[in-house]
């Protein structure tokens, strides 16, 4: 591959990454990262760093719109987001910045109307799979 770049496979890319220091210092090769069922209150501040990443797994946590900091939304590459079994009430407006999200899982939550939420969802991305 030119300019010495690592040319990746499909194997590197399902490989899921659960530890975020460990995919932190090996990012060029994050493409899924799952940081489910790990009590989270808020995202790791780096997260922003994983630019690669195209699919997130943060279900079962605590978090909510406030915990997802502004560098989560850095993850331009992003089409699935699991957000599901979370204490969301509402999804916060920065989704527009996912532009290629293609999947989003918001069960789970503490939303008024996920039926709402989902088709704000669906307004911004109309290809978008919501599962409410």
């Amino acid at each position: 591959v030119a300019g010495g770049a690592v040319e990746m496979s499909d194997e590197s890319r399902a490989v899921v990454w659960r530890d975020f220091d460990k995919a932190l210092a090996n990012r060029s090769y994050v493409f899924q990262l799952d940081l489910s069922s790990q009590c989270l209150k808020k995202l790791p501040d780096d997260i922003g760093k994983l630019n690669k990443v195209t699919v997130v797994n943060l279900s079962q946590n605590d978090l909510n719109e406030a915990s997802l900091g502004e560098e989560f939304f850095e993850l331009h590459n992003l089409t699935s987001l699991d957000l599901s079994h979370n204490r969301f009430k509402h999804l916060p407006p920065c989704l527009c910045m996912f532009l290629e999200l293609q999947r989003l899982d918001i069960r789970g939550n503490d939303f008024e109307s996920p039926l709402a939420q989902a088709d704000m969802v669906r307004d911004l991305f109309p290809s978008c799979d919501v599962v409410y």
